[in-house]
């Protein structure tokens, strides 16, 4: 079933019993998972199956009304008839129904499938991306080493809440990479200080912050990730608040004036373009804004069709910094 800690017990599981095979074409489908292997499971299987998905948190038990506003904000904009979740959610909607208005689709709890089920409610599902600001990146790392992932606003309430506070059983000797920013600009200043503070009281293995911080950037229109600086904080020469967060490009920027759509000059700030096969298709029933964003093209043309990011930035050494 679903809800299996096992993630490849549960895969398997799923697979061998024909899940994917019962989805069809009739629903779109809200999954609402909490993190998990469950929802990894559900979102494999419906990818098995050749559909597209809208993954959803699960409203906060404490903050129900606010998270069920969101989820209904979503479930309305792509279509949903369905929605896929847990037991656990499922009690949760089930007892908070008579207070709170829970999005009008059916639901489906998927615990227990794959056990010998053979559930014919169960259809096809509609999965997409959806897209919003990311706050944080998934980054690959060696078996032993461990990341810590989020915003530079992680960065600057983890600084806060330890000042003053008893960190002495807290031991950040085995962290190796520290990723930051991804949506957000990467404030060097922040950076610093968190490093400062954590290599005293935590063990942090500080290394005069070249190697430890890995400042990227990225965006749900390209699936998050584009680029990183992996040699650690650089700060621009003509702007000292920002550090570089790429370099060594793999997918094609472009700096551009945007009333013009003319190439900016280097170190002249301008609206960031990319252009990758990473690059989403499109926004979900908005054609004008899609192809406004998404199809758009240089002055003079150069044939290519690039992705606005809104993101005022500027090249300065061959590093990107925004």
């Amino acid at each position: 079933p679903v809800v299996r800690r096992d993630v490849g017990a549960a895969r398997r599981s799923w697979w061998q019993s024909g899940f994917s095979g019962t989805l069809v074409s009739r629903w779109a489908i809200a999954p609402c998972y909490a993190p998990g292997p469950e929802f990894f499971v559900a979102f494999v299987a419906c990818l098995r199956a050749g559909v597209l998905a809208v993954p959803n948190y699960p409203p906060d038990p404490a903050q129900v009304q606010r998270g069920l506003e969101k989820l209904d904000l979503v479930t309305t904009g792509c279509g949903a008839e369905l929605g896929l979740t847990d037991r656990i959610v499922n009690k949760l909607r089930v007892t908070t129904s008579a207070r709170h208005s829970w999005p009008g689709i059916g639901w489906h709890n998927t615990e227990g499938l794959g056990e010998g089920e053979n559930d014919d409610d169960l259809n096809r599902a509609l999965f997409f991306h959806r897209l919003e600001q990311s706050t944080s990146v998934l980054k690959q790392s060696p078996p032993d080493d461990i990341a810590f992932l989020h915003s530079h606003f992680g960065y600057q309430l983890c600084t806060k809440r330890a000042a003053g506070a008893d960190t002495s059983d807290i031991d950040l000797g085995c962290v190796v990479i520290l990723a930051c920013s991804a949506g957000q600009r990467c404030v060097p200043s922040i950076l610093r200080e968190f490093a400062a503070y954590f290599a005293i009281h935590c063990e942090l293995q500080d290394d005069d912050n070249r190697n430890l911080f890995v400042p990227n950037y990225g965006l749900a229109e390209h699936v998050v990730a584009t680029c990183a600086e992996a040699e650690g904080i650089i700060t621009s020469r003509q702007r000292p608040d920002l550090a570089s967060c790429g370099s060594e490009f793999q997918i094609d920027f472009r700096v551009v004036d945007a009333e013009t759509r003319c190439v900016a000059p280097e170190g002249t700030p301008g609206e960031l373009w990319l252009s990758s096969g990473s690059v989403a298709l499109g926004y979900w029933g908005k054609r004008d804004l899609s192809s406004e964003t998404f199809h758009a093209r240089l002055e003079p043309d150069d044939g290519t069709l690039y992705l606005r990011t809104g993101d005022e930035s500027f090249i300065e050494d061959g590093r990107l910094f925004r």
